[in-house]
């Protein structure tokens, strides 16, 4: 109950951002709803798959537990001083949300709407479970306004920072590559056969993966999702993914016409097409290395907001957004590993 009741208040307030269009409000909605998330991530006990993976780390922290080194410093600095496990998992996901929310202030006009999209998708995917990739993601995510600048040293000294928290992270290089202008016919044709190609090698990079971060590849299929069935998992998939697409083209394309949205819905589109193309392969690899280029989603959907004059097509795209999020909070509620009990025993 708790994720829909926080979900309907964020709803709520995307509502009064689409109808006012205050950029003040909605920086300070979006800043209470950030420490709500830290809060609520923070103050969790046995929550989410990962949950026991994590805490047997951070209680033996002087064992070779095959993390990166980012993380492995954290736990272990944190897992010597004998803090409880909660201090260092509200400094975590702190580490984490701060420079998401940096990242969307600076980025998108309009914050709360990216923020419910966030929340009810890869916040509890990552946050409340792989939080060594949730950090990871923060960083890529803020290390966008390198690339923007086209300052190519510090862009991917971040993303290598990244990297020591989430290996996945490395993928994120390719951003730098991703035409920041007009795609053409061409690219976006050239891009699916790319990725078939390339994953003639797909084998062995996901057993690297799977070695690397102590995970099978069918862990998140079985528990994470609890997929009867893949195929009708990835057609779900692609339809929520496809949706902000659709939404720009219809009611966004004055959007297209900054150069900043442009790239970042450049960045969204290949992450699609990635998507696309390996979930059925692999849905981990599908999922984890996609979302470093999916969550542009979170600044595009508040810059749409932007570009859009009419309160009725406004109010029309919150409820598309709040629709969708409500859809999948409902999946997650329906997932064992997701029933919520905090350290206070409140909820």
């Amino acid at each position: 109950m708790i994720y829909l009741i926080i979900t309907f208040i964020i709803i709520i307030l995307a509502y009064l951002e689409g109808i006012n269009k205050s950029n003040k409000f909605s920086q300070y909605a979006a800043l209470g709803i950030v420490i709500v998330m830290i809060l609520f991530a923070g103050l969790r006990d046995k929550v989410g798959t990962d949950w026991d993976a994590y805490y047997n780390a951070y209680q033996n922290p002087n064992e070779n537990i095959g993390f990166e080194i980012g993380y492995t410093l954290l736990n272990g600095i944190f897992g010597n001083l004998h803090i409880p496990y909660n201090c260092f998992l509200l400094f975590i996901n702190g580490l984490s949300l701060i420079l998401m929310y940096f990242f969307v202030k600076k980025n998108s006009i309009f914050m709360v709407i990216g923020l419910l999209v966030f929340f009810s998708d890869l916040f509890l995917y990552f946050n409340l479970s792989g939080i060594r990739q949730a950090v990871a993601m923060s960083i890529t995510c803020y290390s966008i306004t390198f690339a923007l600048q086209k300052q190519f040293l510090r862009f991917v000294l971040l993303v290598l920072v990244a990297a020591c928290f989430h290996m996945t992270a490395v993928i994120f290089l390719l951003a730098y590559f991703i035409p920041k202008g007009k795609i053409s016919k061409i690219y976006l044709l050239a891009l699916p056969a790319l990725f078939f190609i390339g994953f003639y090698f797909l084998e062995p990079i996901t057993e690297w993966i799977t070695v690397n971060t102590l995970k099978d590849a069918t862990f998140y299929v079985q528990l994470q999702e609890k997929a009867d069935s893949i195929v009708q998992l990835y057609y779900v998939g692609v339809a929520k993914r496809a949706v902000i697409i659709l939404a720009i083209l219809l009611f966004g394309r004055k959007l297209l016409t900054d150069s900043n949205s442009r790239y970042f819905f450049n960045l969204y589109v290949f992450g699609f097409i990635f998507f696309v193309c390996t979930y059925l392969i692999s849905p981990d690899i599908g999922v984890r290395l996609s979302s470093y280029f999916t969550i542009f989603d979170i600044v595009l959907a508040g810059n749409l907001i932007c570009f859009v004059n009419s309160i009725k097509v406004r109010v029309a795209i919150v409820s598309i957004f709040a629709f969708i999020a409500v859809y999948k909070i409902v999946g997650y509620m329906n997932n064992d590993f997701y029933t919520y009990k905090s350290i206070f025993n409140i909820f």
